[in-house]
């Protein structure tokens, strides 16, 4: 994989990350659905600031984090993000059948 590559999975993760903060607290507080990733749940639950610190602070910082020592990783790594995106792309198309549920059903 290029680094090339290699950034745009970064920020591509980092990208669906903020999408799913915002299309999480769409589908907690306005369609009535509960957090499905149980080591969200609890923080999502506290009502604090601890959830958006987390999701728009800490993933893109580790994001940063996992690119400035790219050179020092292994492929292993590398497949890891690809895997996380291929992940996060899948929920942004179930935030998206939510969404389109809470529009289509009365």
């Amino acid at each position: 994989m290029t680094d090339r590559t290699f950034k745009i999975l970064l920020v591509a993760l980092a990208a669906m990350n903020a999408a799913d903060y915002v299309l999480t607290l769409r589908a907690v507080y306005m369609l009535g659905c509960a957090e499905g990733n149980p080591l969200m749940a609890p923080v999502l639950g506290l009502g604090t600031a601890a959830f958006p610190l987390i999701k728009l602070l800490a993933v893109p910082l580790i994001c940063l984090g996992i690119w400035t020592v790219r050179d020092k990783l292994g492929l292993a790594v590398r497949e890891m993000v690809a895997g996380a995106v291929v992940v996060y792309s899948g929920l942004m198309v179930w935030h998206g059948v939510i969404t389109a549920g809470a529009i289509l059903v009365p």
